[in-house]
């Protein structure tokens, strides 16, 4: 157990020490711009989680977050609005959704 809690903190410690570029949301950016083309309102706790991603986003150390949730919560719209800051800032993502998903977008189209 001691060398479990001592390897967790030489992890904690090495993460800390990386650096990452702090990424802010834009105002009227495309952030603004995905919440307001939302045919629903957030639920508080996918904005409460969104603004929490979004200050975590500014730190210039490397995020370390999971997000969990049931089917239906709302884990894809919050990946949305964080890549929607990533991209404002001029970097790229990747995100990647349940298979349903891209299934039904194909077949609307």
């Amino acid at each position: 157990m001691l060398a479990q809690q001592l390897s967790q903190l030489e992890s904690r410690r090495e993460h800390e020490q990386l650096r990452a570029p702090p990424l802010r949301a834009k105002a009227g950016g495309l952030h603004e711009q995905l919440l307001a083309a939302l045919p629903f309102q957030l639920t508080a706790a996918q904005h409460r989680v969104s603004e929490e991603i979004a200050a975590g986003l500014t730190r210039e150390t490397p995020m370390h977050r999971l997000l969990q949730g049931d089917v239906g919560s709302g884990k894809t719209v919050v990946a949305a609005l964080a890549a929607a800051i990533a991209i404002d800032a001029g970097w790229q993502c990747a995100l990647m959704a349940p298979t349903e998903i891209w299934r039904s977008s194909i077949s609307a189209s």
